[in-house]
């Protein structure tokens, strides 16, 4: 594969003629690789480079922390914080049986 410095849009691909370059983002580092392929109408070309690049910014003080889902509480995570389901009172549940006995809800 050869590269026309005078048409930087476009590449030639073997045994082929010259096809228009859609290129995506520019192509900056060392060129690694060049993979040239088609698919029906189109050619598509992978370009694979090597670049520096800078060291990625991570928080360096993360806490991790854990939870369980457990029978007796909803959820208790691992600094101790407890997180209940609500529950019906009994006065929530004489409601649903007073609506229950006059048919307006199915349980």
């Amino acid at each position: 594969m050869k590269a026309s410095l005078s048409r930087p849009e476009a590449d030639f691909p073997p045994k082929a003629k010259w096809v228009r370059m859609m290129a995506h983002r520019p192509v900056c580092g060392t060129v690694k690789k060049v993979t040239v392929s088609s698919s029906g109408d189109h050619w598509y070309v992978f370009i694979q480079v090597e670049c520096e690049v800078n060291e990625p910014c991570v928080p360096t003080k993360v806490k991790a922390l854990g939870g369980d889902l457990g029978v007796v509480h909803a959820l208790v995570l691992s600094d101790g914080t407890v997180y209940d389901l609500p529950r019906m009172t009994d006065l929530d549940k004489q409601r649903e049986a007073d609506l229950h006995k006059q048919g307006e809800i199915d349980i």
